[in-house]
Formats: structure tokens, sequence, C-alpha cells
């Protein structure tokens, strides 16, 4: 029969029971290359890694399904690796020319490195790019006194330079810069930092008591940071506007260091001599050692450091192999897997021509036939999936794989966002399919309140879109992919 809507029900996976475990993380290594060592600098949620190779001054990026590539440097220049955001895009400072200057170079696979004109200041030194192609700098200022704090805006070639209130001189904005345009600056080691909002407001971070000042190291979506303050020994804190500063406690007696967070709270780091991989979240009464949180059949293995966390708890992080060399490595976080629990279509309005059934073929194919007018495009059609309530998710996201069989489309997939109650594009991801079948995953960004229902379930939406006359289009069951909370 057809219907414009009709009900799928699936075969979901029984739900999950019992006591949850702790977490484990299995390990992928990038590379095995016994000449040089590679340490993990960056993750972005798609899975890139960015490496450096130590002694070479070397930057590459990797991906399962990429590989290695080698972000080229400008002539002879030396390569300081820095970070990547979530298109993937390397930012390096490089130092070439003689007298030696020092240049901040992107990267991407398409244009290769390019030195980024638009900082046209004195003594400058890049240290982040975000999403939206913003940089993250310290800059001198012909005239004036001290350094000062820079966001420079890769699309428009604009920027905007302060200082924190009462202070001279800006010692790095290491500590990063988020989505929202907001930089975690360090003036001085026995001065307060701060949170340059892109409102103009400079937020104070304000200092665990007893400690003498925090040096920020990175900064989430929600302008949560982290890093270390000096109590005076070197001690992990995380802080955010509502609650303030809080000191993490370590696992053993070695000074310790927030290198990364993400939009969940996870946060990961490393303490004196990159001896420990430290990992973290909220709820936990200390920071654990990654290398008792390995899969069994990670056996061998030994974290020694975690620059970056993903939100999909994935993490950028460097070990060693039985005591070979030091390497670049992924812990991915080790997931439960259902199927979803129900699937329906959405469509905008009756056409001429209807909606053929989506159908399975085999149990796990669904296929999706549209028809109506020659030469026309058709409006899209939307399928919604929703994940089982029966656990509580510390990360959560969705892998289906969709191409066409005839004609041409594309698809886009989203969330649903309870608070605001709609769906939700800045998590989305659009692609034009092909005959061969993609790979798209779509993660639960920012944490529960916005992605989660009252019942703990989360919604996800692919609507295929530019439908062409006769197109069909085929997609595999979507599956989810779970980290349940330990």
């Amino acid at each position: 029969m057809s219907h414009l809507f009709r009900f799928l029900m699936l075969g979901a996976l029984p739900a999950f029971v019992g006591a949850s475990s702790a977490q484990t993380f299995r390990v992928v290594p990038t590379e095995r290359d016994p000449e040089r060592q590679t340490w993990s600098v960056a993750i972005n949620n798609a899975g890139h890694v960015l490496l450096e190779r130590s002694g070479a001054a070397w930057a590459w990026r990797w991906h399962p399904d990429e590989g290695l590539l080698k972000v080229d440097n400008l002539g002879d220049s030396a390569i300081y690796v820095e970070a990547m955001n979530e298109q993937g895009t390397v930012l390096t400072n490089q130092f070439a020319g003689v007298p030696r200057d020092v240049y901040t170079v992107v990267w991407t696979p398409q244009t290769g490195s390019r030195a980024v004109e638009g900082l046209r200041f004195r003594n400058r030194y890049s240290y982040d790019i975000n999403g939206q192609n913003e940089i993250a700098a310290r800059v001198n200022v012909a005239g004036e006194q001290g350094d000062f704090a820079c966001v420079y805006d890769l699309k428009t070639d604009t920027w905007r330079i302060g200082k924190p209130p009462g202070t001279n001189n800006v010692i790095d904005v290491r500590g990063g810069i988020s989505d929202q345009g907001s930089i975690a600056v360090f003036p001085n080691p026995t001065q307060t930092s701060y949170v340059w909002k892109s409102d103009g407001r400079w937020v104070p971070i304000v200092r665990p008591p007893r400690s003498l000042g925090t040096q920020p190291k990175a900064i989430n979506g929600l302008d949560t940071v982290v890093g270390h303050a000096n109590m005076p020994a070197a001690q992990a804190f995380i802080w955010d506007e509502a609650r303030g500063s809080r000191l993490v406690s370590p696992p053993s007696a070695r000074d310790t260091v927030f290198l990364g967070i993400n939009d969940l709270g996870q946060c990961v780091g490393t303490n004196t001599g990159a001896v420990d991989a430290l990992y973290w979240r909220e709820g936990m009464s200390a920071m654990v050692k990654l290398r008792d949180r390995l899969h069994p059949d990670s056996v061998g293995w030994d974290p020694i450091d975690a620059a970056d966390i993903n939100e999909k708890g994935q993490i950028a992080a460097t070990a060693r192999f039985q005591g070979g060399p030091i390497i670049g490595v992924v812990l991915d976080p080790v997931t439960k897997q259902q199927t979803t629990d129900s699937v329906r279509t959405e469509t905008g309005r009756v056409l001429a021509g209807g909606l053929s059934d989506l159908h399975e073929d085999d149990g796990k194919t669904l296929r999706l036939g549209r028809s109506i007018n020659r030469n026309a495009f058709l409006p899209p059609v939307s399928v919604v999936f929703q994940s089982e309530t029966s656990f509580e998710a510390l990360n959560l996201w969705i892998k289906f794989k969709a191409r066409v069989t005839k004609g041409s489309a594309g698809a886009r997939a989203e969330f649903w966002n309870f608070e605001s109650g709609r769906w939700d594009s800045e998590l989305g991801a659009t692609w034009t399919l092909g005959e061969a079948w993609t790979k798209p995953e779509l993660v639960a960004l920012r944490g529960p309140i916005r992605y989660f229902g009252p019942d703990g379930a989360a919604r996800a939406r692919v609507t295929f879109t530019r439908l062409a006359q006769g197109a069909e289009v085929e997609f595999d069951l979507v599956r989810w992919e779970v980290v349940e909370k330990d």
C-alpha cells in the first residue's frame, strides 16, 4: 500500500539493564614509525587527529580512512604545531626568511599551507582556530607597551585586540578560542587570568583558594576553561562563570594539568614529565589514569599524555607499546550499540505522484523511491530516528550510510533540540550522495540538557534533499553508538 506517512517499527535491541561498569577505551595507533616519535595534538569530531613528529618539526593530519597527510611548510621554515578546527583546518606557526620572522599559517588538503597576511602585527604568535575560522593570537602593536590578545577573523580579515583590566602585557592565549569567539587569556603567572568574551566583557578566572594564579590550557563551546593552578605546585583546575574555579584531585603526588575539554565537560591531561595520561568528568571524585581504563584487547599500551577530547569522547593521546617508541594514538571509548527504536517518514505536502512506500529490502536497508513530473525536483523527505531510553548516556551519536542507486540527491542530518523545540542545524552535516556509500556520523553535542528529552531519549533526523525526478535513495539501518555513564 502507499501512504504519505508510514511508521516502521524496526527490530530494536534489548534494553540495557544492570549496573554499568567503568568506561573503557581501545587504543587505535595512528602510525608506527621506528625512526621518529609522534605526539598527538588535537582531535575533531570527524576523527581527524593532528600530530607532531618529534625532532623534525613536522605536522601531520591523520584519519583512519585517509591515512597520513603531511602539512607542508613554507620553504625551509620550522613548523610549530598548534591547533585544528572542526573542518580539519590546521594552524601552525612557521619561522622563515632573513631575518627570521614568525608567520601564522593555515593548511587544508585543498589549499596547502598559506600564510595569514591579515595578521599584520609584529611578534605575532597564534595558538588556536575555531569552527568559524577565528584565530586566537598574541600580538605586539607598534608604539604600544606590551603584547595584546587578538581575535582574527580569517573570513572577513578583521580583528579585535585588547588587554585584561589592570594589566600591561599578555603572555599567551594558549587557553584557546571557543566557537562563540571567546578566548582564554593568560597575562602573568601571579595575576588573574581572564576569558575575553565575544561581547567585549573581560570575565576573571577567579583563583582557587591558596592558589598563586591560574594558567588556562583549553576552552570548550560553553566557555568552560581548564588548565592548571599554581599551588605552588601545579594542580589541574576547571572553571566556569557560574561556579568559579575548582581544583580536581590528582591520582598521585605529581603535578597535573588539564589540556583538553569537550562540551560535555570531559577533561583530559597529563602530569609532570608526561608519565600518565589523565581523564576526569563531572561526578568523579578524582581524575584517573587512562592506562587503568584500557580495554583488555589493548594490553601492552601505556598512555602517557592526553592532549584533546572530542564530543564522542575520543581522546587524542600519546602512548608507548610494550616500551617502544612514543606515537600518537586515539583512545576510542568502548560503546554499546543499539538499532533505532522507531523510524517515521515526514514530508512537507502531498504531491502529484505521491510518495512510494519506505520499505526494507533485507531487514537492514531502507529504500526510498520518489516520482513526480519530469525535470522537476521534489521537496525534501525526512526520516526521524529515536533512541531507546533505558540507559544514561555520557556520549551518544548515530551512524548510517546512504547512497543513490538512481538519479541524484543530497542528505542532511540534524538533532532535535529539546530546549528550543526545533531541529538544530548547527549540529548537522550535509552531503551530496553518490553511488558509493557515505560514512556520516552525527554527534550529540553540548550535553544532555539540550539534546536528551525528559525520558532520556535522543532524536535525530536525516533529510534527503534535491531529489531529482525518478531518484532512488538507499540508506543503511541507523545505529546508535552509546557510551554509558559509569
